[in-house]
């Protein structure tokens, strides 16, 4: 997301091509960017966790999404790309507001109160969201096998949350309730930008998708009178935190992302719906010596293999349009 599964910062054109191209084999390339989606979008989740020990949630997201805009388009300026009209800039903030402002949002802030390993793996039931509402929507139907995984991946956020349920409404179970509902936004955003005319720039897609969040977070941030930090008494950790998911997480990563989406299988890009929460754990439990629990292994196990399920379950037509 949200960060990947929680920081994908696109949709909409990127999506629709997916699969349109014929397919390439697994070369250094294509084997470089999923590396780097897998690993770097997995990791934004602790990131965040670190960054906003230091900033105010929606304080942080909005320098985040100030800063990593201004740079996709000047990478758009450097490419001669020609400036997209208002009615795509417009449908850009639109899915950007459902994205990133609701979507990540409601992560940025849970992150406070919950590991970034069980985060990520709450927003790895994002495809199942996704795959539902748009069966409601009358588009792709699933087959039994994503049926299948529909129902197994509520059952691992069932037995995610089940520990927070008995221990009674808290600051905890609210943020896990928060993060299924940032991940229900991203759901209803990526729908979105499938329906509604956006750039055909993916840069400028996600740079205005960006900007558009950022406002919000600016308007939020002033509405709940969130302490202004001083750039001075941010240490020097928290300005890493930041860079990180600046220049990694919504630059380099989306970048190879949006290559893979045009050049890859779309099965094979899917993956990072389930490697994304595996490594946010791994590298939650190593550095931030976050609690791995059986119930976050069962709960893990159940997601993981409910969205394996989803995505070769999708219909074909579901497939490729780049649905999952």
């Amino acid at each position: 997301m949200l960060g990947a599964v929680g920081d994908t910062v696109t949709t909409g054109n990127v999506a629709r091509q997916a699969g349109d191209g014929e397919p390439q084999g697994l070369s250094f390339k294509a084997i470089a960017a999923l590396g780097i989606v897998w690993i770097v979008w997995g990791s934004t989740y602790m990131a965040m966790r670190v960054a906003v020990q230091a900033l105010p949630p929606f304080e942080l997201a909005a320098a985040r999404f100030y800063v990593a805009p201004a740079i996709l388009f000047a990478i758009s300026a450097l490419r001669r790309e020609p400036w997209a009209p208002w009615r795509e800039v417009r449908g850009s903030a639109i899915v950007g507001l459902f994205l990133l402002f609701a979507g990540n949002g409601m992560v940025v802030w849970s992150v406070q109160y919950i590991p970034s390993g069980l985060s990520a793996l709450l927003v790895a039931s994002l495809p199942l969201w996704t795959l539902g509402l748009e069966s409601l929507l009358g588009g792709a139907r699933p087959t039994l096998t994503g049926l299948a995984g529909i129902l197994l991946g509520f059952v691992g956020v069932v037995t995610l949350m089940w520990p927070g349920l008995g221990a009674g409404w808290n600051q905890a179970l609210w943020a896990e309730v928060l993060v299924l509902g940032g991940t229900v936004a991203w759901a209803v955003g990526t729908l979105i930008g499938r329906r509604i005319p956006v750039p055909a720039s993916s840069l400028q897609n996600s740079a205005w998708q960006m900007l558009a969040a950022a406002v919000g977070f600016t308007i939020l941030t002033a509405a709940l009178r969130e302490p202004l930090v001083s750039p001075s008494t941010v240490p020097w950790w928290a300005w890493g935190a930041i860079a990180y998911l600046v220049v990694f997480g919504s630059c380099v990563a989306f970048s190879a992302y949006a290559w893979l989406v045009q050049n890859v299988r779309p099965d094979l890009v899917a993956t990072y719906a389930y490697v994304n929460p595996v490594v946010a754990v791994g590298l939650g439990a190593v550095f931030l010596h976050e609690p791995v629990t059986a119930w976050t292994l069962a709960g893990a196990a159940l997601i993981v293999g409910s969205v394996a399920l989803v995505i070769r379950g999708a219909s074909p037509a579901g497939r490729r349009g780049g649905t999952l």
